[in-house]
């Protein structure tokens, strides 16, 4: 059993706010990636998860992530680390806000 991520690290708050949707999703998917991979990179998460290498690296890229993570990467994640392991609610609070 992997440990729960419960918070984010208060180090996010402390960025400008328009920064800090793009260091969660970041943080969320570095933190899958160090449990699900041996490599611990964001493209072997990706190409874990049944994407190409480049995919989830190219979604760190856009100009404005507002911290949530599609539907389709959330159950990527949750099939490699588990469910719960990160709250579905931290990965896309509008969606599956408690």
């Amino acid at each position: 059993m992997h440990p729960k991520l419960s918070e984010f690290p208060s180090w996010i708050s402390t960025l400008p706010v328009k920064d800090q949707g793009k260091a969660k999703v970041k943080f969320m998917l570095r933190y899958a990636a160090v449990l699900a991979t041996p490599e611990a990179s964001i493209p072997a998460l990706s190409l874990r998860m049944g994407f190409h290498k480049n995919t989830l690296t190219a979604l760190l890229c856009q100009p404005a992530l507002d911290g949530r993570l599609s539907q389709r990467v959330i159950r990527g994640i949750e099939s490699l680390i588990g469910v719960g392991t990160i709250p579905r609610e931290m990965m896309d609070p509008t969606t599956y806000d408690a």
